[in-house]
């Protein structure tokens, strides 16, 4: 179990001394060597390092640091982290020690560290201890206090007899009083050599922790490093929390960079076995192709010293060409360095840009750092630390996971009664209908094409792992199951629940947001579902524009919110101009997209003239469905869904704007709600997906006729009005008015600034 909970490791070493440029490559080496949350450096005999000299020692996951600068070429102390994991909430510099306490970001969980580097001067350690006592004083919650601490504690902690007790006493008498237990040390005795023939040995870095981080993290150890510098062992410290660790497979597009991924994939995917349903053959090669690709992840990966020694070979070779020509072996030696820096170059920039979501530059122009700050900004942005539930906040994982699930089991595992009262097929009588056979033409290769060219490769991927990336660079291997998968699902052949399945990505509205209706739920489905509703988009907005009220400018080609923004405006100025009592309704429907009733939809889409095929199609998608919330990147259970459309799907957007047509032509043939200004007209309904802004009259029949039509809307749609979000801003109307007029709405009164 442990293994598949979240570490937070802790490095501390006494580096005695950055300024060497050649030694801070060997510093950087070792620190790679273990992925670690925390650094803790001693003996820096730095001031504030610049960015550039960070770079050459600091793993560049650990992008924040605080320090205690050195006393000319003595001292000094860098305490670095990864701003992903863990953010800063204080930090105290003393002569001896750095204490940091950070918050983890996906918990409450908070964490002390005080980074030690005692004086070597013995005369100086009442000093020392005195500081410490003072540092205790201040330290709450989990502590861990590590470094070098120049002091031992028993004479069998040191290869010589020179040892003194009245200093092990003080040392021991300061751990007792303060409370701390140490951590030993589980794979060596001693931590600091002399390096000479016979060698003296002596046990000076330690770590210690404090009751309440025993009982926060109780799985602790504490291990050595290899090192190839400095006289001091580098010590790693683990902390096994309670938040589950991520296991989740993702498909890498850096994996692309490497010419020997591809034909593996191939391999893979062709060991499946091709018969049975379309989607189980599909299902079996994917899976098939992850195994394959985690096992060549593992014997691919370079170690970390590859980079640093072809940029080594390099400055080498370039400084001999300045003395003397390089050899034939030399110049193809430095060509296969270069070669290798840039394929580790593009690497790098692929797996950030993969995960900074950056769409608008290229990737020739891809800027590592760039997209690495990207990225994190958004880790840390959409982390969810608590939600609050019964008035309870919950902060451990468990909780926080079902809390989520069952709140959004309640919104998308349970259907609602719905019922017409007006009817639909008058309403719709005489407006325009769908050419269906061009909806329900065979599918083609080359429409699947032109749909995973239109979707982004650095776009999330669904439960199964692969992307927009992997489908595209393997198109030519993986075409023949996609087109038989496709064809199954023309035929409506294929068992579509083994792969329509999505994760759950909620999104904070705001920061700080712990009540589960105040994210965004953003559905991450499986590329081959997404490719099937990527081609019923492309197929449905060529006509879309023919069967939409004008006035609908959301997800349209050839429409603009702009142009709606530009007829309100006017609007309101001509009513304002003329004095015209009006009433200007910003509606707010909840959670519009998730309360879609199924059968209305189909029902609609029927009435609008699609075929009995394609409203089938739209059936299997929305009813094989299953979705999991997934939280801090691991997944939840699975929710069988009953209504709503996902968020994220290229098609949802416009069976939403056909669903919220309807209220457009409720209203509008009513004859029941009017213009402020032309009577014999209709009231304006200008609508951008799931945002409606009406004005009418500002007479109280008109109100309580659109309200009474909005709950008509309502009853048969599942999409309920949210009216104490609404809002109701009058136009030339005395307060008191106004005020009875919100009265039979219900909702919020605002004004003009």
């Amino acid at each position: 179990m442990a293994d598949k909970l979240k570490l937070i490791n802790v490095v501390s070493w006494n580096v005695r001394g950055l300024g060497d440029a050649n030694k801070a490559p060997l510093v950087l080496d070792t620190l790679l060597s273990s992925p670690a949350s925390i650094i803790c450096l001693q003996e820096t005999k730095l001031g504030d390092p610049s960015p550039s000299k960070l770079y050459s020692f600091l793993p560049s996951s650990l992008r924040e640091h605080r320090v205690v600068c050195a006393d000319g070429a003595r001292g000094g102390l860098l305490t670095a982290w990864d701003p992903d994991r863990l953010g800063l909430v204080s930090s105290s510099p003393r002569r001896f020690s750095l204490s940091t306490v950070f918050q983890l970001a996906d918990s409450n969980l908070s964490l002390a560290v005080t980074n030690v580097y005692a004086p070597a001067d013995h005369s100086l350690m009442d000093v020392f201890l005195s500081e410490m006592e003072e540092v205790v004083a201040e330290m709450s919650g989990p502590w861990l206090i590590i470094g070098d601490f120049n002091l031992l504690r028993d004479a069998s902690e040191k290869t010589t007899p020179n040892f003194n007790q009245s200093l092990a006493d003080a040392f021991n008498g300061w751990i007792q009083d303060s409370a701390l237990n140490e951590l030993p040390l589980l794979d060596r005795l001693f931590t600091w050599s002399n390096k000479r023939t016979d060698p003296t040995l002596a046990r000076l870095d330690r770590a210690f922790f404090n009751i309440e981080l025993g009982s926060v993290f109780p799985n602790s150890t504490l291990t050595s490093l290899v090192h190839s510098t400095s006289d001091h062992t580098p010590l790693l410290a683990s902390f096994t929390t309670t938040i589950p660790r991520s296991t989740l497979f993702r498909f890498e597009n850096s994996w692309l960079q490497n010419s020997t991924f591809l034909p593996c994939a191939s391999r893979a995917w062709e060991a499946a076995p091709h018969h049975g349903d379309a989607a189980g053959v599909l299902a079996r090669c994917l899976k098939e192709v992850r195994g394959a690709a985690k096992v060549w992840s593992r014997s691919a990966r370079a170690p970390p010293f590859v980079k640093c020694n072809c940029k080594f070979l390099l400055h080498l070779f370039d400084f001999l060409e300045e003395h003397r020509q390089l050899s034939v072996g030399e110049q193809a030696l430095r060509e296969i360095a270069r070669e290798h820096l840039a394929v580790v170059a593009r690497t790098m920039a692929a797996y950030w840009k993969q995960r900074g979501k950056v769409r608008a530059i290229k990737h020739e122009d891809a800027c590592t750092k760039y997209f690495m700050a990207k990225a994190s900004q958004r880790l840390r942005k959409n982390q969810i630390r608590g939600v609050q539930c019964d008035g309870q906040v919950l902060y451990d994982h468990q909780s926080k996971t079902e809390a989520l699930t069952k709140y959004y089991e309640q919104l998308l595992g349970s259907s609602v009664l719905t019922s017409w009262g007006f009817d639909l097929d008058r309403l719709y009588a005489n407006r325009e209908r769908v050419q269906q056979d061009a909806l329900i033409a065979p599918f083609s290769e080359q429409e699947f094409g032109t749909a995973l060219k239109s979707i982004n490769k650095n776009s999330a991927p669904g439960p199964d792992g692969f992307g927009a990336g992997f489908y595209s660079a393997a198109w030519n291997f993986i075409k023949p199951v996609v087109m038989s998968f496709a064809d199954g699902f023309y035929k409506g052949e294929i068992q579509l629940s083994r792969v329509n399945r999505a994760y759950i990505v909620l999104l904070p509205k705001k920061q700080g947001t712990l009540q589960p209706g105040d994210f965004r739920p953003i559905s991450l489905q499986n590329l081959s579902v997404k490719l099937l509703t990527k081609v019923l988009t492309m197929r449905v907005q060529e006509q879309i524009q023919k069967i939409v009220a004008i006035d609908q400018t959301g997800f349209i080609r050839g429409r603009s919110i702009s142009e709606n923004f530009v007829l309100a405006t006017e609007l309101v100025q001509c009513c304002h101009k003329r004095k015209a009592a009006a009433l200007v309704f910003k509606l707010d429907f909840a959670k519009a997209f998730d309360s879609v009733d199924w059968d209305s939809l189909i029902r609609i889409l029927e009435v609008r003239g699609f075929p009995t095929a394609w409203c089938g199609w739209i059936n299997d998608l929305l009813r094989s469905s299953m979705s999991a919330m997934l939280v801090n990147g691991v997944p939840g259970r699975w929710i069988n869904c009953k209504r709503g459309l996902r968020q994220g799907d290229p098609i949802s957007p416009y069976l939403f704007i056909l669903v919220a047509d309807v209220l457009q032509a409720l209203i509008t043939s009513s004859g029941e709600v009017h213009h402020p200004l032309v009577p014999s007209l209709p009231c304006p309904i200008l609508q951008y997906a799931d945002d409606t802004l009406l004005i009418i009259p500002a007479v109280q029949e008109e109100v309580q006729a659109l309200k009474n039509l909005l709950d008509l809307f309502s009853a048969a749609t599942g999409l309920r009005i949210n009216f104490q979000k609404s809002t109701m801003v009058p136009m030339n109307v005395t307060m008191e008015h106004a005020q009875g007029l919100q009265g039979v709405m219900g909702c919020k009164l605002e004004s003009f600034p």
